[in-house]
């Protein structure tokens, strides 16, 4: 009889009680462990909220905003690498940083090291990341305080021009964005491949292949020449500048003859084919050189050796990482995939911990090729072929 209930209340918080019921998750203290793969679903239009511009913390996300499936990720045992797929729109990144901060902060509250590496493909994502991870920081876990309890946010091409800033001198790389240098890099080869059809080609077309004449006689604002571009781009950053093919004549000899090909590399027939591409390489380096540049590719190479020199080997214990987390791992070449295992530091481990958020409906081709040849202007004087073909 005392009592004086609030129905005002009451009846705002019935008026949300359907809200309520579709977003909320099974709470659960117990962490779950085993699985790689966690799939996310798709988000409604109301749960694609952004962090930072809520200002929420990581304990009020990991409670009471992530989804079910994030929720599982974010619990998963760090153990064992783990993939993390989801289409966009499907909070991968919120999920990646979450489990970033929740890992980190269980090892800080244990008294653990912790030197953990969050690398994006491009500078803007990993602002996006930043963005994240400060604002959800709740226990100064962004704060480089300590060496032995760190995270680190930066672009893999950040990383690279960071460890070689010494050996690159008044060499200036195409780009520090990898997608802007990409861009540029397909707009230089494409100039390449056009100028060589004008001249060196007619020598060599009659003994090349019906695929690369196809491609050749292509004209530069179609569909063909762009998939060319793109192709003969990854065939040089994963074989040719992988392999120090350059002027050694006897690599020079065994590209050309070698019939094995790698899953990454263009499919050519030995012989003419391979030659061809040979003088397309030698003319792209020379442009480089001749405007006192380094392709972004090139310097992934160049870090690569660094991560297999002795210098890298004597510093990894120290400057080497516990665990890496890749947000958009899709968008990364093979060449550039392979120096994640070389950055943790852990050499005796039985696998590297790697936590890769991908996306497998996305291509890297058609969004490198659009981001090349829709720009417009002086910098970038290519136009988009016909979309269709890149379906």
């Amino acid at each position: 009889d005392k009592l004086n209930p609030d129905f005002a209340l009451l009846e705002k918080i019935l008026a949300r009680r359907s809200e309520a019921l579709t977003s909320a998750i099974e709470a659960s203290s117990k962490r779950e462990g085993g699985a790689g793969q966690h799939k996310l679903d798709d988000l409604r239009p109301s749960q694609q909220v952004n962090a930072v511009t809520h200002g929420w913390k990581l304990s009020y996300l990991y409670e009471s905003r992530l989804t079910k499936k994030q929720r599982e990720f974010v619990d998963a045992k760090m153990n064992q690498p783990m993939r993390l797929k989801g289409a966009a729109g499907t909070g991968k990144t919120l999920a990646m940083v979450a489990k970033l901060l929740y890992e980190a902060g269980a090892l800080k509250k244990g008294g653990k090291q912790y030197r953990f590496l969050f690398v994006t493909h491009n500078a803007s994502a990993a602002e996006l990341a930043k963005d994240y991870a400060n604002s959800l920081d709740e226990a100064d876990l962004m704060l480089p305080l300590d060496q032995d309890q760190s995270i680190h946010v930066d672009t893999l091409l950040g990383l690279a021009i960071r460890d070689l800033s010494d050996d690159l001198g008044d060499l200036q790389p195409i780009s520090n964005d990898a997608h802007e240098g990409k861009r540029l890099q397909l707009i230089l080869l494409s100039d390449v491949v056009s100028d060589y059809a004008k001249g060196p080609w007619i020598t060599r077309k009659k003994a090349a292949s019906s695929h690369i004449q196809e491609a050749m006689k292509a004209p530069k604002s179609s569909g063909a020449h762009e998939e060319f571009c793109w192709d003969l781009m990854n065939e040089i950053a994963c074989v040719l500048d992988a392999e120090g093919v350059r002027d050694s004549k006897a690599k020079r000899d065994s590209y050309v003859s070698e019939k094995r090909r790698t899953r990454s590399g263009m499919q050519l027939d030995a012989g003419p084919d391979r030659e061809i591409i040979l003088d397309l390489y030698d003319r792209y380096r020379a442009r480089l050189r001749r405007e006192g540049m380094i392709s972004v590719d090139q310097l992934i190479a160049d870090y690569l050796g660094f991560l297999d020199s002795f210098r890298w080997d004597a510093r990894r214990g120290r400057l080497g990482y516990d665990a890496i987390f890749v947000d958009e791992y899709h968008l990364f070449s093979p060449l550039e995939r392979a120096a994640f295992p070389s950055l943790i530091r852990d050499v005796d481990g039985p696998f590297p911990i790697l936590i890769m958020a991908l996306d497998p409906r996305q291509s890297p081709r058609a969004a490198f090729l659009d981001a090349a040849f829709e720009s417009e202007g002086a910098s970038a004087p290519l136009k988009r072929g016909q979309a269709a073909n890149l379906k």
